[in-house]
């Protein structure tokens, strides 16, 4: 549209109040100047053919790609669900207005009904094909990109077989009673091929191919080996720039011979522009390369990298991206045939000066396993800076490892170890461990580490401590692994510091049979938390006893006069009578059940139709244990301990019916009808249940439930 031409039209004055619009036509341009009170606010104007339109806001003076409700002070967005937003809000300056505007708009059909719903959709299909327009336009952009990227080389699957280690496998087929071998594909009968000892060839022993001559691996109970691993590929790419491909490698050995299966999954496109360099990553999906990753691909922590060609491209590069300079150098490492995340220290990689001679240095020096787990995702953030595995800004080899026994360096060096080694070699040069290579090869198999360990080697050394886990698992810890075990020991430890054990008694941090210990310390734990709980709320509940007093008067009364009937001792247990509410609210919170949070329970009280008592041990009087809800009778509605479990409930139930016995013969008449009254009232409560299909509480009541002998 000519926004100049249309905006140089004279404007109509129109004196109508409230939202008001007067419509002339310029060509197939149909232009709208909107007002509210008389005051113009604007001019609109959409092309009829192309939908195409402008608006122009007298108080910027300039033109925008809004819509019609803007102008009108309508959020389009709060409306763009709606057929037509300005309906009921708007109206024309006239009824030719209104023929002039429905005559231009006549193209739209009968739907939508109104004027301003008209012009509404026509706004929805012009942006709607500008969007799709945009994205074909982008999408064609990706594909001339992607299609501009040099193919994998050919000989891809071949240099990752070298990289490694250029093995292949003889396997074994039961069926046919043959060898096959990956490397040339023939087969050979049973007592064809022989192990390199001259012997029978036996399952992950080595052979020599009787066809090729090749040195193989023997699999006689698998019939393939399939391998993943990922590979990145650094070439030039648009003159000055470079393109990065991620590819994932799957290689799979069988007795029909070797296949490596490529899948390129990301790209990334570097390109030096007037502010630096810019990079674009891209994504493979199902329909081919997009900007968006639709696929939910992630950068791999570990790769492989390309050498062919690359090192005159990187020394090319060097001097255009000043943060790769040292790229070049990383190359041996590849070579080498170290996995690790090139990505992060070729291509995007931020080190220091000293941090990059540090990494150098353990290459020179051989580390190679522990130069391929410095750039793991897990290790990266943990194995740099002060306090941890590794210093790259470390003085020397001494500093880097923060070892000063070098010994202890070349050891890590000659059995070629990765972190958790050098962990354990931190560890022993600080403590002045004689660690023996026998256990730290089991600590290393088990993936122990020294911070996991530390309530363990507190008080024993790494040979004692390593005999101890399995003299565990020989025993109460059967098939537990070790990493398990040693949880449950510094859970123990944890425990005995609190209950105020001596840590430093051989007794207790060596124990004969941890699960045993560990249980009991899980038990007297609980007892010093639940009188901790008991004792730190008995200001509480002392200023709640008040209140309580108030609400169920009488309550307190019933329960001393009970006292003498109910109260009985009987090693190991005795029934207590509580002295008051207070007491009951303490014993629910403590043992974590709902005797001293519900009102029912002082209320049947206050009726006498159920007492609250409890039963402890005689040799703890004063720790909660289990809490009893009584009939007049005897008879035992509930009886619960911590949440609402039940230890020893079988041993239990004999005291009660002992206890049961002596109440009996204390009852007086009036206790007696008490107890019919009770019990009628536990048999409606008992059929509300049932109504209501309460499975659970009537399950737990039937379960609890223990009548007193007649009387």
């Amino acid at each position: 549209m000519k926004l100049k031409m249309l905006g140089g039209l004279k404007a109509r004055t129109v004196r109508k109040q409230g939202n008001v619009m007067a419509a002339q036509a310029c060509g197939k341009v149909l232009v709208l100047d909107c007002f509210r009170d008389g005051k113009r606010l604007g001019r609109y104007c959409i092309d009829t053919e192309t939908y195409e339109y402008a608006l122009y806001l007298d108080s910027s003076g300039k033109w925008n790609r809004w819509e019609l409700s803007a102008v009108f002070g309508y959020d389009p967005l709060e409306y763009q669900w709606k057929t037509d937003p300005l309906e009921d809000k708007v109206e024309f300056a006239g009824r030719k207005d209104r023929k002039l505007a429905r005559e231009m708009l006549k193209g739209c059909g009968t739907w939508p009904r109104t004027e301003s719903g008209k012009i509404h959709w026509m706004e929805q299909e012009y942006n709607r094909e500008r969007r799709q327009r945009r994205r074909e336009l982008h999408d064609e952009r990706v594909r001339r990109e992607m299609d501009a990227v040099p193919p994998l080389p050919d000989g891809l699957g071949e240099w990752l077989h070298g990289v490694l280690g250029g093995e292949d496998f003889l396997f074994y087929e039961k069926e046919k009673a043959c060898w096959s071998c990956s490397a040339c594909g023939d087969s050979f009968p049973k007592d064809g091929a022989w192990g390199e000892d001259g012997k029978r060839p036996v399952h992950n022993g080595w052979a020599v191919c009787p066809g090729c001559g090749r040195r193989v691996r023997v699999k006689t109970r698998t019939g393939s080996v399939d391998r993943e691993e990922k590979l990145l590929l650094i070439r030039p790419f648009g003159g000055d720039g470079f393109a990065a491909s991620f590819v994932w490698a799957r290689v799979s050995w069988s007795g029909r011979g070797r296949e490596t299966d490529l899948e390129e999954n990301i790209r990334v496109v570097g390109r030096l522009t007037s502010r630096g360099w810019k990079e674009t990553v891209y994504y493979r999906n199902w329909i081919g390369w997009n900007d968006r990753n639709t696929g939910n691909w992630r950068f791999p922590d570990r790769t492989y990298l390309y050498t062919e060609g690359l090192e005159a491209f990187l020394e090319d590069l060097e001097g255009k991206y000043t943060r790769r300079e040292r790229a070049a150098a990383y190359i041996q490492f590849a070579k080498r045939g170290i996995c690790m995340d090139y990505w992060t220290l070729v291509l995007n990689g931020k080190l220091s000066d000293r941090e990059a001679a540090a990494v150098e240095m353990l290459f020179r020096g051989r580390f190679y396993r522990l130069m391929g787990e410095l750039w793991q995702k897990e290790w990266r953030e943990s194995c740099t800076g002060a306090g941890c595995a590794l210093d790259l800004e470390g003085d020397g080899i001494r500093g880097v490892f923060r070892i000063r026994d070098k010994q202890k360096i070349n050891r890590i060096r000659d059995r070629d170890g990765g972190l958790r080694m050098v962990a354990w070699m931190q560890e022993a040069d600080q403590k002045g461990w004689k660690l023996e290579q026998e256990d730290l090869d089991w600590l290393l198999r088990r993936k122990l580490l020294p911070r996991e360990m530390e309530a363990m080697l507190g008080n024993m050394s790494p040979k004692q401590a390593v005999h101890y886990i399995r003299k565990q698992q020989a025993s109460g810890y059967a098939g537990m692994p070790e990493k398990q075990v040693v949880r449950q020991y510094e859970d123990y430890m944890s425990m005995c510091r609190v209950i105020g054990k001596d840590l430093t008694d051989e007794l207790v941090y060596r124990p004969r049979d941890l699960k045993l210990r560990h249980g009991e310390a899980v038990e007297e734990y609980r007892k010093a938390e639940m009188m901790e709980r008991i004792k730190k709320d008995r200001e509480l509940a002392e200023k709640t006893a008040r209140t309580m007093r108030e609400r169920y008067p009488g309550a307190e009364e019933i329960l001393e006069e009970i006292r003498g009937k109910y109260e009985y001792r009987s090693d190991p247990y005795m029934v207590v009578v509580p002295r008051s509410l207070a007491e009951i609210s303490a014993e629910g919170y403590a043992l974590h059940h709902c005797a001293g949070a519900s009102d029912r329970y002082f209320e049947r009280i206050c009726r006498r139709e159920t007492y609250i008592c409890f039963l402890r041990r005689t040799e703890e009087p004063d720790v909660p244990f289990y809490t009893l809800e009584v009939e007049p009778g005897g008879t035992i509605r509930q009886h619960r301990s911590m949440y609402d479990e039940e230890p020893g409930i079988e041993k239990i139930r004999g005291f009660l019916r002992e206890w049961q016995r002596e109440v009996r013969n204390r009852l007086s008449s009036r206790d007696r009808e008490l107890a019919a009254s009770s019990a009628r009232l536990r048999e409606e409560n008992i059929r509300q249940l049932q109504e209501e299909n309460n499975t659970r509480v009537l399950k737990g009541l039937l379960e609890d439930f223990m009548e007193a002998e007649a009387i």
